[in-house]
């Protein structure tokens, strides 16, 4: 029998920038963080932007993913709490970053880890004895 293994990527997805950091936003952040990509947007039309996350399962016999998303757009300036890109994102139905709704404790209602999280853990309860 394997064991059973679970990874999970996601990234940031500007439309302004064609998608860009996307699978780079893990070295985008760390080349020009925050202040970069506010930088980029500085005369941009549309700050749409979109968090995607993906859980993939395999344990042998299945071989799965499940996905997240949380749709929203960038915010003109940074403001503190959460970490990597939470102080500049501010998700839809929300006046407030993913930053500050972390120092809130609120920012599990919008993560699209967490929609993802929630999409595996259903699967797994319901096929795992």
């Amino acid at each position: 029998m394997s064991t059973p293994v679970i990874v999970e990527d996601d990234g940031l997805f500007i439309e302004e920038l064609n998608g860009f950091p996307g699978q780079y936003s893990s070295f985008v952040f760390d080349t020009i963080g925050n202040w970069g990509i506010i930088k980029l947007l500085q005369k941009a039309t549309s700050r749409h932007a979109l968090f995607k996350s993906v859980f993939a399962f395999n344990n042998g016999r299945n071989s799965l993913t499940f996905g997240g998303e949380t749709k929203g757009t960038i915010a003109r300036k940074m403001t503190k709490g959460g970490w990597g890109y939470d102080p500049i994102f501010i998700p839809h139905n929300s006046d407030l970053t993913l930053g500050i709704l972390e120092t809130q404790g609120a920012k599990e209602f919008f993560s699209h880890r967490a929609k993802a999280l929630k999409k595996f853990g259903d699967w797994f309860s319901r096929n795992t004895t």
